[in-house]
């Protein structure tokens, strides 16, 4: 065990929560196993204090106390009540904030060091580099956000992501709380222990967590090593997380309201994948050369290589997706080698999360006539509303183990993609979708293998088909 400092933040006698009651005091420790993006104050920014934020893991915490404990009641109202008695309420216009049954404080351990990460260029290892976001960067695909950028003197701006950090954050609660809606007293340590299993199993510190990145190793509990966590063999992990699933009563589902993202009731094929995957990309791993890098930077290899349907070819063939080839055909333009192949018109990959940017080769819309040019924005929409985001249901990250890790991925339940989308192209918006028939995802090809073959089968959820990419 780290020694935590001596100096540590002593508990308020009025700390949010009904004084009155004897509070329990629990002081977990933690190491961030991949790397830690954003968490500041500011999106996408690393807090230049802190580093982790109490209120940053009060919000994951709330999260995925939904997650799990959430699907119980009958209506998004008795939900929220218990969430409220839980976690607390903002301000009312009078002025009066709903008391927390959980205090939160957070102790930074190790603030980390700026990640940085190796790649071949050209057949030669580069210099390990802290520019994570650049297009050769074996995290590239999912640290896109990242892309060095340089300010009006020229200058680069620094890069949000950190490595190595740990921090222990210690938690006050009474025994009980009342929900006076529901006429009952819910046990807040089982309340808590719920959120915390879920947020350190399939959640994270920061931003991108549904991504991997700030995925979390619970390494001390009250000064003592955890030791609830399952060996890295397949079996093991599935029989862990499902009597997890049921210890937390995940599987007594009674909530019908949409867009409450809720754990699967049940681990299969269709909503949970675990193996060991390697990092037999064309880049290099990064520096750190951890088995929980080289997981994660193996799993989003796999889901370059499912999203990116492109012939291994110099240079790369056409994309066998057609969301391409429906921009083309929407902006009315291409060029004279691209001229639209794909029948389906649908957006598909929205499965995989909101906005989507489509920008075409620079080359290719250089040239007369042009591929489209823009951004080519792709968005959710309802109630006849274009809407910022949808949140990925998919969750990739490397999953502490008792002797390692092991890759995970784990789609959300009540989490469906918008039955209309809008697309911004130079025409103007159009409201398209993403919703295949059977025959449509049959036939988008994987084109990375030896011989062509349905990538989808006649599998119309993407997200399914991803699922079942990785077993193979």
């Amino acid at each position: 065990m780290r020694n935590l400092p001596k100096n540590l933040p002593q508990l308020p006698d009025d700390a949010a929560m009904n004084t009155s009651a004897e509070r329990i005091t629990q002081v977990r420790e933690y190491a961030i196993t991949t790397a830690l993006f954003g968490g500041g104050v500011e999106p996408s920014q690393a807090d230049p204090i802190t580093v982790v934020r109490a209120t940053a893991v009060r919000g994951h915490l709330r999260f995925w106390w939904r997650a799990t404990r959430g699907g119980r009641y009958s209506s998004l109202r008795d939900m929220q009540a218990a969430e409220d008695a839980i976690w607390g309420t903002a301000a009312t216009p009078n002025g009066k904030v709903g008391q927390s049954a959980v205090w939160v404080e957070v102790v930074v351990l190790e603030r980390g060091e700026p990640l940085t990460v190796r790649w071949y260029k050209q057949k030669e290892l580069q210099p390990p580099s802290a520019d994570v976001g650049n297009p050769s960067s074996p995290l590239s695909y999912v640290a896109f956000p990242l892309r060095e950028e340089k300010d009006d003197m020229g200058r680069t701006k620094p890069q949000p992501v950190l490595s190595k950090v740990r921090f222990a954050v210690i938690f006050s609660y009474v025994e009980e709380v009342e929900v006076p809606t529901l006429s009952k007293r819910l046990a807040v340590a089982k309340e808590l222990s719920a959120a915390l299993w879920a947020w350190e199993t399939f959640g994270g510190i920061g931003g991108r967590t549904r991504r991997g990145f700030g995925a979390l190793r619970c390494e001390h509990i009250d000064g003592q090593p955890n030791t609830d966590l399952p060996d890295k063999t397949e079996k093991q992990v599935f029989r862990w997380l499902t009597r997890k699933l049921e210890e937390y009563e995940v599987t007594q589902r009674s909530l019908t309201q949409d867009n409450v993202p809720l754990l699967p009731t049940v681990l299969d094929a269709n909503s949970c994948w675990v193996g060991h995957i390697a990092n037999n990309g064309h880049h290099a791993a990064p520096v750190a050369e951890q088995a929980a890098m080289d997981t994660w930077v193996g799993l989003f290899n796999k889901m370059k290589a499912f999203r990116q349907q492109r012939p291994s070819t110099r240079p790369p063939g056409r994309n066998q997706w057609p969301e391409p080839d429906e921009i083309r055909r929407l902006a009315d333009t291409h060029t004279t080698a691209h001229a639209p192949i794909s029948k389906i018109r649908k957006f598909p990959r929205a499965a995989f999360g909101l906005p989507i940017q489509f920008e075409f080769k620079k080359d290719d819309i250089k040239v007369h006539p042009p591929d489209p040019r823009g951004k080519n924005l792709l968005q959710p929409k309802q109630d006849n509303k274009v809407l910022e985001r949808f949140a990925s249901p998919l969750i990739l990250k490397p999953l502490a183990c008792s002797d390692g890790v092991i890759g995970l991925a784990l789609i959300l339940d009540n989490t469906a993609v918008p039955t209309t989308l809008s697309i911004e192209t130079s025409r103007g918006e159009k409201d398209v979708s993403s919703e295949l028939t059977p025959a449509e995802a049959n036939s988008i090809l994987n084109v990375n293998g030896k011989t062509k073959k349905p990538l989808l089968g006649r599998e119309t959820d993407v997200l399914k088909a991803f699922l079942r990419f990785l077993q193979k």
